[in-house]
């Protein structure tokens, strides 16, 4: 590494504190560079997808590992990269030795400081991956729940023995399972992953690399399975459940009541992939069927008699319902639902109990050298029967299973 690379690095390494650029590059994130066609690629391609979060390759086909301990060693048929060397890989496409590489390799734009900040992160990444991870203990964080104390107490209780039912006591390969607390608010975790989260609030750790299992509440389905694993039926797969049994239900107008302009505009297309033909109502009074998702009104005439169709949270909420129409509910979490309903507990101990033998499968299948990347690879093969999960058939939530039934 020349003295002005050098100097380079140690530049960027000051700034890690403030703004980790070089994790944004890695992982396509949102994040300015000097040429935008480089960060439509970035964000299109990003590294992670092909070299992996641990960037140790292999996850298309027979990609090579760009972790830094691995380039900047000398291998078959090249010398050990230097920071500009890995530049010159990054935006001519050609490797230490100079040969070619493969077209597959996209080639960005980028400037020799973006690609300083690229090679410092992937020199910190192995460390990286294994924070919350020590010769004797694991790590896990648990934010307390927005629900008070007490049942923050019981979740963090429930799941602690959930964990040691599984594994058969509080260790793993060896290391002992320490559950500590997290801030939700300030996305820093020193913790392999984290636990108990919100999915608002879910986004602040996963955009800082920090692995997110299981957070409360409905993924988009959109999300990065990566980086985070959920353990109930996304919103996407409740747009499916919902236009599927809706086109079986009639022929007439729908009319799709969302407080989210966005989430109404996924439930019409779904609608429309599932009941070809069937109109959106310009007022709910036209529609045959109204769709009425968490947070909205549903304003129709008293004698309206067409179906509701509504989701638990919707019930929770008590929305008003017109007298004379036909309710159906669609039960998100039915299999937390019933279990809570049976064990006369909060649905949250259900969610608990669920979140640790999922939590304890995953440490088992991802070995002695366990990190980040492998606790998430781990769960891509794992069937759990008994809790109603399979990332094998899901690979983000385990499940895509909606109850829908007629309230009256």
């Amino acid at each position: 590494m020349s003295a002005r690379a050098a100097l380079l690095m140690l530049v960027l390494a000051a700034r890690m504190a403030v703004a980790d650029e070089g994790h944004d590059l890695f992982t396509g994130q949102s994040v300015a560079v000097s040429d935008q066609s480089a960060e439509r690629k970035l964000a299109r391609f990003p590294c992670h997808r092909c070299h992996g979060r641990d960037a140790l390759g292999g996850v298309e086909g027979d990609v090579p590992p760009i972790d830094w301990r691995f380039l900047s060693r000398a291998a078959a048929g090249r010398p050990a990269y230097t920071v500009e060397l890995f530049h010159r890989a990054v935006t001519e496409g050609r490797d230490a030795g100079g040969r070619e590489l493969s077209r597959l390799m996209p080639r960005y734009a980028l400037s020799e400081g973006e690609t300083a900040q690229l090679a410092n992160y992937l020199g910190r990444l192995y460390d990286l991956q294994r924070q919350g991870v020590s010769p004797d203990e694991v790590r896990i964080g648990v934010a307390d729940l927005p629900f008070g104390d007490d049942l923050s107490g019981i979740y963090r209780t429930t799941l602690a023995k959930a964990l040691e039912d599984r594994l058969g006591g509080d260790h793993v390969y060896g290391r002992r399972i320490n559950l500590v607390p997290v801030d939700p608010a300030n996305g820093e975790a020193d913790s392999l992953a984290v636990l108990g989260l919100s999915v608002a609030a879910a986004a602040v750790f996963t955009n800082r690399g920090i692995p997110v299992l299981a957070p409360i509440g409905a993924l988009t389905g959109d999300e990065d399975s990566s980086i985070m694993r959920g353990i109930a039926p996304s919103r996407e797969a409740l747009h499916a459940a919902l236009a599927t049994r809706i086109a079986e239900a009639g022929t007439g107008p729908v009319a799709i009541l969302a407080s989210d302009d966005a989430e109404r505009h996924a439930l019409e297309l779904a609608l429309s992939l599932a009941a070809p033909g069937r109109p959106i109502a310009s007022h709910s009074n036209d529609a045959e069927d109204i769709i009425a998702l968490p947070g909205t009104d549903l304003n129709v005439a008293p004698d309206w008699t067409g179906r509701v169709w509504i989701t638990w949270q919707s019930v929770a909420q008590r929305m008003p319902l017109p007298q004379k129409a036909k309710v159906m509910v669609a039960i998100e979490t039915p299999r937390i639902i019933d279990t809570a309903i049976a064990a006369q507990v909060h649905p949250l101990v259900i969610h608990a109990q669920q979140v640790g033998i999922m939590l304890a499968e995953a440490l088992k299948a991802a070995g002695r050298d366990v990190t980040r990347a492998k606790l998430l690879q781990a769960l891509a093969d794992t069937v759990l029967d008994d809790i109603g999960l399979d990332y094998t058939q899901v690979p983000l939530t385990g499940t895509d299973h909606i109850a829908l039934i007629q309230l009256r």
